[in-house]
């Protein structure tokens, strides 16, 4: 499957591909992880997540785009990992910036929307959704300066969206 580079990225790069994701890396603080069409595959998510983790570590701020569009379910199992035991480790070094361009299955959609509120509830880390690639990439180049912004309910802004 070709990589689909960051619009204006002519220095992206794959650091990490297997049968479950692809994690490509762009100047700057930018990472990017392409969901494979119907990765389910327990062992290839966890080791190319566990990937992920040394970029995050090295960048003050981490920005991340998600392309999930593709994604297949996640099992209950590999949701309880993400959300207890890599999450955790992912975001102890600061502030995360994540833009998710979301599942097309439906029920994967519901799913890791539920994650993202627990992870925003947990963790030091601001999900958003967006339908489009660019208005999402544009999101990740320009926040992070200020703190997330919080409606009257107190929930991150990016959570209006999903209820």
């Amino acid at each position: 499957m070709p990589v689909v580079p960051l619009p204006a990225a002519s220095s992206a790069s794959v650091r990490f591909e297997n049968q479950a994701l692809c994690l490509v890396a762009d100047l700057g603080p930018l990472l990017r992880v392409n969901w494979r069409p119907g990765s389910t595959c327990s062992t290839a998510l966890r080791a190319g997540l566990e990937h992920l983790l040394p970029y995050l570590t090295q960048c003050p701020v981490h920005r991340v785009l998600l392309d999930q569009r593709d994604m297949g379910p996640l099992g209950e199992g590999d949701a309880l990992w993400l959300l207890l035991q890599w999450l955790p480790r992912a975001t102890q070094q600061g502030q995360g910036y994540i833009a998710v361009l979301p599942p097309t299955d439906i029920l994967c959609r519901l799913t890791t929307y539920a994650l993202q509120m627990q992870a925003q509830t947990r963790f030091a880390c601001t999900f958003q959704n967006f339908a489009h690639e660019q208005e999402a990439v544009c999101w990740l180049r320009t926040t992070g300066e200020a703190a997330p912004l919080r409606g009257d309910d107190g929930r991150l802004a990016g959570l209006a969206q999903l209820a």
